[in-house]
């Protein structure tokens, strides 16, 4: 239930929750209405969460499978899959060698040379600040890929 959210589905209907907890006071107390409508609640709140996680996953797959299929991408490691499926959702998202070794667990020079690698590719940005590198999720990171996999599938044909 801590990712079930039912303040939405609430607002959405207000009479309704009004009227269930109306007929509870005017029944003398009894919180059946109450109990049958804030149930009713919690499985569309659940049948929600569901739709989305469907979603979600179908947008990670389709990620992923755009990555597995353009050229060059498929020596890219788990991690960098990882981090390219993020930053396909998260245009602009900033990225460092610290937060990427803290999120995959790995030591500095491999979180380094994962980040460069991506930005030799093309599909992040590399800035300096101060003495650190930060690498920017490119807006137009789903065309780049799509691209490189269309003129490698056309350079395939020829």
């Amino acid at each position: 239930m801590e990712y079930v959210s039912i303040s939405r589905l609430l607002r959405q209907a207000p009479a309704k929750y009004g009227r269930a907890y109306l007929l509870c006071e005017t029944d003398q107390n009894d919180t059946t209405y109450f109990l049958i409508h804030q149930l009713d609640v919690i499985e569309r709140a659940i049948a929600a969460l569901h739709e989305y996680l469907a979603r979600k996953t179908a947008e990670q797959r389709s990620a992923q499978r755009l990555l597995h299929s353009a050229p060059g991408m498929g020596d890219l490691n788990h991690r960098q899959v990882a981090l390219l499926s993020h930053a396909l959702q998260h245009a602009g998202h900033r990225y460092t060698v610290e937060s990427h070794r803290r999120s995959h667990r790995i030591s500095l020079q491999t979180a380094r040379t994962d980040l460069l690698r991506l930005a030799e590719l093309g599909l992040l940005q590399q800035r300096k600040r101060g003495r650190a590198f930060m690498f920017f999720a490119l807006p137009d990171l789903q065309a780049r890929i799509e691209s490189t996999a269309t003129a490698d599938r056309g350079a395939v044909r020829v």
